[in-house]
């Protein structure tokens, strides 16, 4: 069975999986020309977040509980460049 942890790393995988989808389909809320900006890179940057977690989902709970962690640091290191650069 799997475990709390690495339930909530496959809604993320799902989660970053349907974020890069969606910026295929012509919206006003995400896209070249939509409310997000976004490129080629940022969506390929999704997807392939997505796979790094459903791929540390498969390697337990430990495994998903670290990514977690650092995935965590990591966005949080890129919400403090984004306040600094953009003010």
């Amino acid at each position: 069975m799997k475990s709390r942890a690495q339930k909530v790393v496959w809604i993320f995988s799902g989660a970053f999986a349907v974020s890069f989808a969606i910026a295929f389909i012509p919206n006003p809320i995400v896209g070249i020309n939509a409310i997000f900006k976004t490129n080629f890179m940022h969506d390929l940057v999704h997807l392939l977040t997505a796979i790094g977690f459903a791929v540390v989902a498969n390697m337990g709970e430990k495994a998903s509980i670290l990514f977690m962690k650092g995935f965590g640091l990591v966005y949080l290191g890129v919400a403090i460049l984004g306040f600094i650069v953009l003010g």
